[in-house]
């Protein structure tokens, strides 16, 4: 199990040398029109530059970058960056000549709302009244077979979206310290900041950098994540003897106990904390035997247990090198290349779901967002499941258990049925029989991608049991579609 919480041994010093060879790099990767890559290496650049003009000359060059990849607000953002750090005066004319460029173009494009993904996820019925980022209709109940699980009192069809939470609680993995804000997380890599002490973290704006170094000692020669997450949390709480107390009470709360509605109320995000802290069963116990620190160790496990079985894990690119696949020959491999996390998002909703190797409802990350939408119909009164892991049990035995399934005897299970199963002639097969074209996965166009994606919900409202090969494959495609339009979305190819 990968460890979120580890420490980070010897927070790296600014080096003008390395900054200036990672901006070299980018210039390669540039001229070579890797653009995510030369906006990978500039934020190297950035976060490792010494000097005002090593500064500057990376966010100079990162703006070109944003302009070559479309993004016009980021690129006047970084012009704005490289002026304000002090960019070379002989080079200047060359800014100001990108700058008049971008705001033409600013000018001369027309927002389409056809291609903004937002105006197609948004929930599918009344939002609840104290938690808006659900539908209503949505409870909570309890049994013997299950424990706590979600329950639905009205019918449900395929691709109703019945969620859509930002996460309070996120934790940046190393695949992601270039690309997300090291405070709040979000994915904001062609506009992101350095921190101005070290060379180890990044931010979106001031205000991230300046809650970030709130709760941190960067004094130190060794950082600690899970020091950053205690100090906040022990100040959400006001003050270590209420989080104390609270830990000593043993509360079982979940997003039902609370009044969300008002986000800027000062018991909101100590609220989100508390279905944290109740979303496992495990225990906290804190040693005062003189230990220097005696919560780092024992929070790091409470960390790491409750983020990684209740998380979503967010990875909107594979990697950093490699461009999505153009054609159907080598769309297999891509549905199956294993994904690197760049960050984990706590869920409220998903600490209360339970698990099945059929699931009736899905989720995609669009940045900090976790959408959670339904991929077979459910009836009133039936619980709402989400897959831990990929289908099945048989395969995936061991990992489930890490999550508290110990044995399943669903039909995936059963009949060993998994999406291993689908093999190009199937998959070609019924790209033809529902008139899938395998380039829309990496089409541009938002519109055309959600009316594919309209089309196999309507299958898999068709879909009956037991689980069929066709419903495994809509599932998938729906998935890679939704995630590779947030790639688009987000990143340059």
């Amino acid at each position: 199990m990968m460890d979120l919480f580890k420490n980070v041994e010897g927070i790296v010093k600014k080096n003008n040398k390395e900054s200036k060879l990672f901006r070299e790099d980018g210039n390669i990767n540039y001229w070579e029109m890797k653009i995510f890559d030369a906006i990978y290496d500039y934020n190297r650049a950035i976060v490792f530059a010494k000097t005002k003009e090593d500064l500057a000359l990376a966010y100079g060059n990162r703006s070109a970058a944003c302009l070559e990849a479309g993004k016009y607000e980021e690129c006047l953002k970084n012009i704005e960056l490289a002026k304000q750090t002090g960019f070379p005066k002989n080079k200047m004319q060359q800014l100001n000549n990108r700058e008049e460029k971008c705001k033409k173009l600013i000018e001369e494009q027309k927002k389409d709302p056809k291609n903004d993904i937002w105006s197609y996820i948004k929930l599918s019925y009344p939002a609840n009244k104290k938690i808006p980022w659900i539908i209503e209709g949505l409870e909570i109940r309890t049994t013997k077979t299950f424990g706590r699980g979600i329950y639905t009192t009205h019918d449900l069809k395929a691709g109703d979206i019945i969620c859509i939470e930002e996460s309070k609680i996120q934790a940046v993995d190393f695949d992601g310290f270039f690309k997300c804000c090291n405070n709040c997380s979000k994915t904001n890599m062609m506009t992101l900041i350095p921190c101005l002490k070290t060379a180890s973290f990044m931010f979106c704006s001031t205000d991230c950098r300046d809650e970030f170094y709130k709760y941190t000692n960067l004094a130190s020669d060794t950082f600690y994540k899970s020091d950053v997450f205690l100090n906040k949390m022990i100040d959400v709480f006001g003050g270590g003897e209420n989080f104390l107390q609270y830990l000593d009470s043993k509360p079982s709360n979940s997003i039902f106990d609370f009044d969300f509605h008002d986000s800027s109320h000062p018991n909101y995000l100590l609220n989100i904390y508390k279905c944290f802290l109740s979303s496992s069963s495990a225990a906290l116990i804190f040693d005062y035997s003189g230990n220097e620190n005696p919560f780092k160790d024992r929070l790091s496990r409470l960390f790491n247990e409750k983020l990684l079985g209740n998380a979503v894990f967010v990875n909107h690119r594979i990697h950093k090198d490699e461009v999505m696949p153009k054609n159907r020959e080598t769309i297999k491999n891509f549905l199956r290349t294993a994904y690197q996390a760049e960050k984990s998002c706590f869920s409220t909703l998903r600490a209360l779901l339970n698990h099945s190797c059929v699931p009736n409802i899905d989720l995609v990350s669009i940045n900090n967002f976790i959408v959670f939408y339904v991929i077979k119909p459910i009836k009133a009164n039936e619980q709402l499941f989400i897959a831990y892991n990929e289908l099945n049990m048989k395969e995936n035995r061991e990992d489930l258990s890490l999550f508290g399934v110990r044995s399943c005897s669903c039909i995936a299970c059963v009949q060993n049925l998994s999406l291993s199963h689908i093999n190009d002639k199937n998959m070609m097969q019924m790209a033809r029989v529902y008139n899938f074209h395998f380039d829309t996965i990496e089409m541009r166009n938002i519109s055309h991608a959600m009316e594919i994606i309209s089309t196999l919900f309507d299958i898999l409202n068709k879909c009956e049991e037991p689980i069929v090969l066709e419903m495994l494959f809509c599932c998938k495609i729906i998935k890679e579609i939704f995630n590779s339009l947030v790639d688009r979305l987000m990143f340059p190819i």
